[in-house]
């Protein structure tokens, strides 16, 4: 056996109660004996008792060894091997431990809590709740003992001559950045979700760097993030782009702009389009819209012999103008991380989000015009014409919608997060009314809002951590020193940030590219004289591109999850380049042109 640690004071306590403990068991044996032998007065507590104490204090034994790391084991073979080697055996034993402890845990809560919450009894004369206390106390030594496995491997690992050297204090901000990195893509690849590799990235670096106490910054910076008063715009957001998607108003609309513009050529990708850019006014998310479009316009397109390709480009490109066009979640999220104001982001992207928007009619319209085939000719397609239902069924519910959120917004009524507040409550009300309210829809809307708010919002706070302990160790000046030793130009330094952006969103989602680039490239911008409101057009601009370019591309994955089993990823894929390069384009004009972005919160300031 390993030789004996030394005990911490938490061990000393827990050797105390539970040598008390083992005392008082003792004590209860033994007057047990006294009295069924001495005085012929045997008693019906004592054994159960003892019985009870004992089961309690296996419990607490097993994780007081696990804690001094004292449990029996055989180790000829280590003691003989190498340091790295042991490495490996430790790495064994802990998932040893954790298997069977987890397993424990896991499948032995269920008849625990049901001991507990029904406070089950032995069934005995003094029948005492046995069986609810030990069955939840078990559950919980199994976890304990889990979380000293692992804490004991760390040790060890501390012990060990990689330990040492990754604390040393002359540890170069290079070597951390590379295994920041590499961490963080090979836990990705692997299938560790983003939050928890960033998370347990940072926390591994701060513990080999700093020690245990720096480990705090993690929960001081998720409890800065939580109580951020903007961040709760975003699941009131969420929440009513799915009550607007379970309802049918998003159906009528596109009924009503189909008789408005069905009769025009290529009339139905107007239509198309144009709910987009209603949907992307209202909710600020992408996934719903695109779901949304590929179940009401796809099928109708295909029916009418639209271009196959040309009118899952419009689906894909017009579903992602929510992070554009106000209120986007993107921007809020990266309003609050880069520190700007959130409104005039929404001003500044209020402009450029409704250009991209146009250039895509533009090149809707050019195509349809120079080939004919690619829509149905006007003559061909029957509509109704438009009524006063429709108008007040398909119109009024989203622009009433509209206009409370950019009323609330932008006329300095309240803020966002009020006004997403107010915005959620009026679409509940323009679903009641249209006597569509139901405790189904609602339920659902509320699952797949805390669905989204705990991948969106954990990443948040994973990534957070991660460059918070980053910059502790001096990431954010390697990072400012590295670039202006490039000896380029402050235009072309935005050049090079916009090609790390580009290249990330071959890979990763725009929460992660802007959690883990936001804070390091917005004062390095900042320090060369750039606009950062300016700069989130920008990012936003380039997470278009990256909602649409493979092998990510999440707009393809939606839409492929909604579309006729005929169309592959690769037609999917194969449709979006022209759009792409229409995004690429108005990035360059935004680029050349940064007063287009700048002149509306200018004017408003």
């Amino acid at each position: 056996m390993p030789p004996a640690k030394h005990k911490s004071s938490i061990a000393k306590t827990i050797t105390a109660l539970f040598s008390l403990l083992l005392l008082v068991i003792v004590a209860v044996t033994f007057y047990e004996v006294l009295a069924r032998y001495i005085f012929k007065s045997p008693t019906l507590w004592a054994n159960e008792l003892a019985l009870w104490l004992s089961a309690i204090l296996y419990a607490a034994a097993g994780v007081y060894a696990m804690q001094l790391d004292q449990h029996l084991r055989i180790t000829v073979l280590y003691d003989a091997s190498p340091s790295w080697l042991k490495r490996v055996f430790d790495c064994i034993q802990l998932i040893c431990v954790l298997t069977y402890c987890l397993a424990v845990s896991w499948f032995g809560w269920p008849s625990s809590w049901k001991a507990l919450s029904t406070w089950e009894r032995f069934g005995t004369a003094w029948n005492p709740p046995i069986p609810a206390t030990v069955k939840p106390a078990i559950v919980c030594a199994a976890l304990i003992i889990a979380i000293y496995a692992i804490i004991n491997f760390v040790n060890n690992m501390r012990g060990s001559t990689l330990a040492h050297w990754l604390r040393r204090r002359d540890v170069s901000i290079e070597l951390i950045t590379l295994v920041l990195v590499l961490g963080v893509l090979f836990l990705m690849a692997i299938g560790v979700p983003l939050a928890f590799a960033a998370g347990s990235l940072a926390i591994t670096i701060a513990y080999f760097n700093y020690g245990t106490p720096v480990i705090a910054i993690a929960h001081k910076t998720i409890y800065g993030l939580a109580t951020e008063y903007a961040l709760l715009s975003i699941p009131l957001f969420i929440f009513m782009a799915t009550l607007l998607e379970r309802s049918r108003i998003a159906h009528d609309l596109y009924n009503s702009l189909n008789k408005l513009f069905g009769h025009r050529k290529g009339g139905v990708m107007t239509v198309t389009l144009v709910i987009s850019i209603f949907m992307a006014a209202i909710s600020g998310i992408i996934g719903g819209e695109i779901v949304l479009l590929g179940l009401v316009a796809l099928p109708q397109m295909l029916r009418l012999n639209y271009d196959k390709k040309l009118a899952i480009g419009v689906i894909c490109a017009g579903g992602s103008l929510g992070t554009m066009i106000p209120p986007s979640i993107v921007l809020i999220v990266y309003g609050l991380t880069a520190e700007v104001s959130v409104h005039k982001l929404f001003l500044a992207s209020f402009v450029p989000g409704f250009v991209l928007a146009l250039a895509y009619y533009a090149y809707i319209y050019i195509r349809c015009t120079l080939n004919p085939n690619l829509a149905p000719m006007p003559d061909k397609v029957e509509v109704e014409a438009i009524g006063w239902k429709d108008i007040i069924h398909g119109f009024l519910p989203f622009l009433l919608l509209i206009f409370i959120v950019f009323g609330c917004i932008y006329g300095g009524v309240t803020s966002i997060t009020e006004a997403a507040g107010v915005a959620v409550g009026a679409t509940l009300m323009v679903i009641y009314a249209r006597k569509e309210l139901c405790k189904e829809l609602v339920w659902q809307a509320l699952k797949r809002t805390l669905l989204s708010c705990g991948i969106i919002l954990w990443v948040t706070f994973g990534a957070a951590v991660l460059i918070g302990i980053y910059n502790l160790s001096g990431g954010q000046q390697y990072v400012t020193s590295f670039i202006a030793g490039l000896g380029i130009s402050p235009f072309a330094t935005i050049l090079v940030m916009m090609l790390v952006f580009f290249v990330l969103g071959l890979f990763m989602d725009w929460i992660g590219i802007l959690l883990l680039t936001i804070p390091i490239f917005v004062p390095i911008v900042t320090h060369l004289g750039y606009d950062p409101v300016w700069f989130g057009v920008l990012f936003s601009l380039t997470m278009q591109v990256a909602f649409l370019s493979p092998p990510f591309g999440p707009a393809a994955f939606y839409l492929k999850s909604v579309a006729p089993p005929e169309i592959s990823l690769q037609t999917i894929y194969a449709s979006l380049w022209p759009f792409m390069l229409i995004q690429i384009a108005i990035l360059v004009f935004m680029l050349a042109f940064p007063g287009i972005a700048l002149w509306l919160p200018a004017a408003l300031s």
